[in-house]
């Protein structure tokens, strides 16, 4: 596909054209000065391939990551290659590495994260939603390695947080509490209200079914949300300093239905802020 093109759903995508009804792209038109930051980060997308090697990931790691919603391009419109962001492949690796240790060798029982979740057949994603959510302890960065190669795990943190022998999945109020979303009264609503998606299992000590955060879950309220809590562990910072600097950039929280949840925020307006 012509860049041209591409450049064409890129702005489409984002509401910056103005069309003309009946007209062909060739008239179709935008506010050169307003669409100017827009153009300056298209220039630094990436394709897939390129992206993938920019966090350090091979092709198969990288389509987990994808397959697993861990990943998702800047664009993906029907007709369109998906590209993209090295900004958002920073901070995904920012908020992998944030707190881990640094490791010269790896130490006996630690596992690259994809070898361990291999180990237990499960997808990568709900080990990195447990990394994000604080579960496992056990993350280090080693030397000499970029990117998410440099990812490792100890296995028997994984093993205890998401093994068959341990709970499939967190209570509201434990994930609530996890993430800093409090009180669980907030999460409950949200996920009353269908903004939050909930599995109902059954409870292994009173055998009632009720509902859990399983790791799905999980992955998908991280894709799409942000607490001050979560701030913190990807980029790094205090939850402060973060959120001071996203009022200054008049970032509010964000208000599903109109309603007051707390410090809840769209993970798409944080990236676009503090990038």
């Amino acid at each position: 596909m012509a860049h041209s093109e591409r450049l064409r759903f890129f702005h489409i995508d984002i509401a910056e054209v103005q069309t003309a009804e009946g007209t062909c792209d060739a008239w179709e038109t935008f506010d050169a000065a307003a669409a100017q930051p827009i153009l300056d980060d298209l220039t630094a997308l990436m394709p897939a391939n390129a992206f993938a090697e920019f966090i350090g990931t091979s092709r198969s790691q990288f389509d987990l990551l994808v397959k697993d919603g861990v990943l998702a391009p800047a664009l993906d419109a029907p007709g369109v290659k998906a590209i993209w962001s090295p900004v958002q492949g920073r901070a995904f690796l920012d908020g992998l590495l944030s707190r881990a240790v640094s490791l010269a060798k790896v130490p006996r029982g630690w596992e690259h994260v994809s070898k361990s979740a291999q180990r237990l057949k499960i997808g990568p994603g709900a080990i990195i939603a447990a990394i994000r959510e604080g579960r496992i302890p056990g993350v280090g960065r080693l030397e000499g390695v970029e990117g998410y190669a440099a990812v490792h795990v100890n296995h028997a943190d994984v093993t205890r947080v998401l093994g068959a022998d341990s709970p499939t999945a967190q209570s509201i109020e434990i994930f609530a509490k996890a993430v800093g979303l409090l009180p669980p009264s907030r999460l409950k609503r949200l996920i009353k209200a269908g903004v939050i998606p909930a599995t109902r299992l059954q409870n292994p000590k009173t055998r009632a079914f009720q509902l859990y955060i399983t790791a799905e879950d999980a992955a998908a309220f991280h894709r799409r949300y942000l607490t001050p809590r979560t701030l913190a562990q990807e980029f790094g910072r205090s939850w402060q300093s973060l959120t001071a600097e996203l009022r200054a950039k008049e970032i509010r929280p964000c208000s599903p239905l109109g309603e007051d949840f707390g410090p809840l925020y769209l993970r798409a307006d944080v990236v676009s802020a503090l990038s």
